[in-house]
């Protein structure tokens, strides 16, 4: 393509412009000129065919022909005039100024033209030489015909001509005017142009030493002015880039890491020295020269760059791509690649560049790093206690097995949790939440204790006693790095000092309901003891008897109450023997809601394993438990009894490290319930929710099953129910023991019977009840005395057929030793034991003493022939 200059381009636009405006000017203005002149010559025409427009149309209806060729003619002589006619509406002559002839017709009214405009207008039809001008004649709009006047152009024609050539001599002048300013225009703008031009050709060529600007046209000044400006902003930038292509060059030539630039088929481009270092090589230069295969010849494994390069094609950057290459010396290094794709502006992969770096110590740490951590997991999995270590802000970063176990939170559960979260903890006392352990301790910096009264809440809402510590993890520097808290399980060592702490409560009450009991028993055995003597004489009055029956009876429950204190002593041992619980229970219970509203309903599993109980002291927990239920249903209901066979290591008062055979015994009712703040005291001695209770039944329900080696405990909903559970561990024997057969017993009449206590009255009473069935008492104070009369008896030849002795004399020689001397001195001797207390079981085991039998105070006259009967009956069968 032909280049042309600029000034030569503008010039030629200018100068057609100016042709092209001129010519026209030209046309227009002689067009113009023309149809003026023509539409002059018209209305001439028009005028001169209106002026005599009456005159014909009064010649016409007068016929009168020859006025109408005078007129014609008249026409005729008027300048310009070539011709002139008058015609008919039927276009007939009727005068024609070039003939005198009329009558024929003239073709005009047959025009195509002029049929189609409106007949009562002036209609001009123009030929080559001439103009036709046809006038209607109307009168009263009545048409009576057309003035034909034919008009010559030839004046207009040469008027034309004459204007049309001064116009080209204008146009030409002008023309000319134009093309010269136009010349000098392009020259003026052209040399800015060119100045613009030179400068950024200056600028192009790095020179940004401009000259001073010149004035001109305002647009070309402000463009140099950009220009300028451009020309120090480039100058800046140049600066500026070539500093920073300094400090990249300086970075690239000693940055610690490699860099390197490689073709996609595996050959670097550019490397930097510490790439030819890391590699082994001397020089940038011999590492791109030996290497030319990077797959095989620099990594160990050429998979690997295959695997790269297909990452490569789905990501465009791969970070921290781990792999092992070979230096020159044969060495194998590790290292991370961080690799990018450079791609063409169409996204066409054109090279590969990246960053280089040896982590092969750090590969090494990283190992020993996991093998100690998995050290450290071991050992975490192997201690006792629960463990959560928390990072600086609070954040868990490790839990071992058994926090895990207590939260109820896994390790990729919690991990990067708020240690609040997963370890909640609320204060016993008001069920407020605990100051976070984490936060006190990268408070103070100091070990934090947490008291045995911590709730922890895991993650299903269940509630643990804990005890724990919290303390800060520090490195070398003795920075704190985080938290360690490690904590454990108390809620059955809680339970297990309460319930040691319920023991020593009982057993001080059991100390004083012992005293109470020694004292109280001696008392009722006279009272109890006297009053059977007198009912036996027949002489009393039924109004005295029935006193002294009363009497009877109010002792009686005395006693009940007696035996009731006595169940906290150590000396209301359980006598316990082989049973099935069932039927106790519903014996029980159904005797204790006879005529009541409630009724027990009984659940019981089949083959129920058999206990070792104490009937009376089961039948009485069970009782006390009904009691309580009942009064808790005042307005009447349902109290659901069941009974079933289980396998816990929670039975007994002690932790079991294996689950142990029992029985789980539920007693609940629909009931007011028990509040919340009162339930743990229900078994305490003394302890009564209701105004009738004495508050000692439940203390001894706990007292007995705590002697058969069981558990008690309540859980109560106020306003709901309120459930009883028993656990009763069962009995080794499968089956119950069979009754022995009732032997017949013969009474021995006048048999003496030494009786040994501290009491007056208790001696006098049953020397009085011994005289009453027929025996000799011979009554001693203590044990010592009671030795020396036995033995003073067999001495004489009149031998104690039986000996009852006080268990317990204060200041003296008890039962316990003085049965031991007896035996020693008369092996067959039948001693008898009777206590109202005893520091140790041996009213329950009395054949393992030497005893033959015990009674206890205070006993009836009944009793004590039942009881000599045997012992008698059994003498008889020794000897």
């Amino acid at each position: 393509m032909v280049s042309l200059r600029l000034r030569t381009i503008l010039f030629s636009i200018f100068s057609l412009i100016t042709v092209l405006l001129t010519g026209t000017i030209i046309f227009f203005y002689t067009q113009s000129i023309r149809e003026q002149a023509v539409q002059g010559i018209t209305q001439w025409g028009k005028s001169l065919s209106s002026s005599a427009s009456a005159i014909i149309v009064d010649y016409i209806i007068e016929e009168d022909y020859a006025g109408l060729q005078e007129i014609v003619s008249g026409y005729a002589d008027t300048p310009l005039i070539l011709r002139a006619l008058i015609i008919d509406p039927e276009a007939t002559i009727l005068a024609d100024s070039q003939s005198s002839d009329f009558g024929s017709r003239l073709p005009l009214l047959g025009n195509e033209a002029f049929l189609k405009q409106d007949q009562a207008s002036v209609f001009v039809e123009q030929h080559p030489d001439s103009f036709t001008v046809t006038t209607p004649l109307l009168f009263d709009e009545v048409s009576f015909g057309y003035v034909h006047v034919v008009i010559s152009k030839q004046p207009l024609l040469d008027q034309l001509r004459n204007l049309k050539k001064k116009t080209i001599q204008a146009g030409i002048f002008w023309g000319a005017v134009c093309l010269l300013f136009s010349w000098f225009l392009s020259r003026f703008l052209t040399r800015s142009l060119e100045k613009i031009a030179g400068v950024a050709e200056k600028i192009a060529q790095g020179s940004y030493q401009l000259e001073s600007q010149q004035k001109g046209i305002v647009e070309i000044e402000n463009l140099c002015t950009s220009l300028h400006d451009m020309s120090s902003t480039l100058e800046e930038r140049e600066n500026l880039l070539l500093a920073s292509e300094k400090k990249y060059r300086e970075i690239f030539e000693n940055a610690i890491e490699g860099i390197f630039q490689a073709t996609m088929e595996g050959r670097f481009m550019t490397v930097n020295p510490r790439m030819a270092i890391l590699l082994g090589y001397n020089t940038v230069q011999e590492l791109i020269h030996h290497i030319t295969d990077i797959g095989n010849q620099l990594f160990v494994e050429p998979q690997d760059l295959r695997y790269l390069q297909d990452l490569l094609t789905r990501e465009s950057t791969v970070f921290g791509f781990e792999t092992r290459l070979v230096q020159k010396t044969g060495q194998i290094i590790w290292v991370s690649l961080n690799v990018h794709v450079v791609t063409d502006a169409d996204g066409t992969p054109r090279y590969l560049e990246g960053l280089i770096e040896d982590i092969s110590e750090r590969k090494e740490s990283s190992e020993e790093l996991l093998a100690e951590r998995e050290r450290l997991s071991v050992t975490l999995r192997s201690i006792g206690d629960a463990v959560i270590t928390t990072d600086i802000a609070g954040k868990i970063t490790l839990m071992n097995k058994v926090a895990e176990s207590l939260t109820h939170w896994s390790q990729e559960e919690a991990a990067g949790l708020a240690l609040e979260k997963v370890f909640r903890i609320i204060d016993r006392k008001n069920g407020a939440p605990c100051e976070n352990p984490a936060t006190k301790v990268l408070t103070s910096g100091l070990v934090e204790h947490i008291a045995n009264d911590t709730i922890l809440i895991d993650k299903e809402g269940k509630e643990k006693f804990i005890s724990d510590s919290a303390a800060p993890i520090r490195d070398k520097e003795s920075n704190i790095i985080g938290v360690v808290i490690v904590f454990r399980d108390v809620t059955e060592n809680n339970r297990m000092e309460e319930e040691l702490l319920k023991v020593k409560k009982l057993e001080s009450v059991g100390i004083l309901a012992g005293g109470i009991a020694h004292d109280f028993n001696n008392i009722l055995a006279a009272i109890v003891g006297n009053i059977n003597l007198a009912l036996l004489d027949d002489s009393i009055k039924s109004h005295t008897r029935k006193l002294l029956i009363g009497a009877e009876k109010a002792s009686l429950r005395a006693k009940n109450l007696t035996l009731q204190l006595l169940t906290f002593a150590k000396g209301g041992e359980p006598v316990k023997e082989t049973s099935s619980v069932a039927e106790i229970i519903t014996d029980s219970a159904d005797f204790v809601l006879h005529g009541s509203n409630v009724v027990c309903r009984y659940n019981f599993t089949e083959d129920l394993w058999l206990v070792d109980i104490d009937k009376g002291q089961m039948s009485q927990v069970i009782q006390n438990i009904i009691i309580n239920s009942r009064h808790a249903m005042p307005k009447g209901g349902t109290i659901d009894v069941r009974c079933e066979n289980v396998f816990s290591n929670n039975i007994g008062n002690s932790l079991q490290t294996s689950p142990q055979k029992g029985i789980k015994i539920t007693i609940s009712d629909t009931g007011i319930g028990i509040p919340a703040d009162v339930i743990d005291r229900i078994f305490d001695p003394y302890f009564s929710t209701s105004q009738k209770g004495s508050g000692l039944g439940l203390a001894i329900s706990n007292s007995i099953i705590r002697k058969h080696d069981g558990r008690i405990f309540a859980q109560s909903t106020p306003g709901k129910q309120t459930t009883f559970t028993i656990f009763l561990p069962a009995s080794t024997h499968h089956e119950k023991p069979m009754e022995p057969a009732e032997k017949h017993r013969k009474s021995v009449q006048s048999a003496r019977i030494l009786v040994m206590d501290d009491e007056e009255l208790v001696r006098d009473v049953a020397a009085a009840m011994l005289v009453q069935l027929g025996h000799t008492p011979i009554l001693v104070n203590d044990g010592t005395e009671a030795l020396k009369t036995y033995q003073d008896q067999m001495d004489k030849n009149e031998p104690v057929h039986a000996v009852i002795m006080d268990l317990t004399i204060p200041g003296g020689v008890g039962g316990k030793d003085a049965v031991q001397d007896i035996l020693a001195i008369d092996a067959k001797a039948r001693v008898i034991v009777s206590s109202g207390y005893s520091n140790d079981p041996i009213m329950a085991n009395c054949q393992q003493y030497g005893f033959v039998a015990a009674v206890v105070k205070p006993y009836q006259i009944k009793e004590l022939e039942k009881i000599l009967e045997l012992a008698l009956a059994v003498a008889e069968e020794d000897s």
